[in-house]
């Protein structure tokens, strides 16, 4: 990809206390080896509509719990580190990115921030509905490996190639509703719903889990940047 023509990807930056801001530097090296121009969008970023229009493409990343509030939701003891802040740029993030058909990749929260975005529900915490014979977390609160399984008719397929491959995941909430007019098109062993889907809006992949976190080493989950980026040049 010639460097003149490299995409803009806008990221979702994890949200704040009075003196930092958080941010995995997996997300900025994996856009960077795919050939994109990574601009970090601050959890209490007000002017995202702004914005939008100098971007290729929008990636909304991890972090905390989305309030359960946003999706009438129960409060639960296992949730953590809400940010009424965080929740509604990146809601406004992902509004934008869809009103203006920008390529948007969701990852973890973010692929939770657009189901409840539009109109989905959450599962409080995956052991109370799954159980454990599946981790999504490890009890240490890391990253934790298992297998993902992809529907045979979805585009995601398209990318990896594969129906079945180990991703890395770090979450304890999950789809409970899923948004009208999209698809589940992965799910774990467990049933956890592991990437979603619409013909609607064609140029969004929503994964469960955390592509960035082994993109270093495993070409597999760098791929999936690496295509998701192509797409961005094209659209732009």
């Amino acid at each position: 990809m010639n460097k003149a023509q490299a995409p803009v990807i806008g990221l979702s930056v994890y949200s704040a206390d009075d003196k930092y801001h958080y941010f995995p530097h997996d997300y900025i090296n994996a856009v960077r080896r795919a050939g994109g121009v990574p601009v970090l969008l601050p959890a209490d970023e007000p002017n995202i509509s702004k914005l939008i229009n100098a971007l290729d493409g929008v990636i909304l990343t991890g972090g905390g719990d989305i309030n359960p509030e946003r999706y009438n939701g129960a409060d639960h003891p296992a949730i953590y580190w809400i940010s009424d802040q965080q929740d509604k740029t990146e809601m406004d993030l992902a509004n934008a990115a869809l009103k203006y058909q920008k390529p948007m990749l969701a990852t973890c929260r973010g692929m939770q921030i657009v189901n409840v975005l539009l109109g989905g529900t959450l599962h409080a915490h995956v052991p109370d509905v799954y159980g454990e014979s599946t981790l999504h977390r490890h009890a240490e609160d890391k990253a934790t490996e298992h297998q993902i399984e992809v529907a045979q008719e979805s585009k995601l397929i398209q990318i990896f190639e594969s129906n079945s491959f180990l991703a890395k995941s770090w979450h304890h909430q999950a789809i409970d509703k899923l948004a009208d007019n999209f698809k589940a098109v992965a799910h774990a062993p467990d049933g956890v719903i592991e990437a979603i889907e619409s013909d609607q809006y064609p140029n969004l992949i929503a994964v469960q889990w955390h592509p960035e976190i082994c993109a270093g080493t495993e070409p597999l989950q760098q791929k999936l940047f690496d295509q998701w980026l192509n797409l961005c040049a094209i659209a732009s």
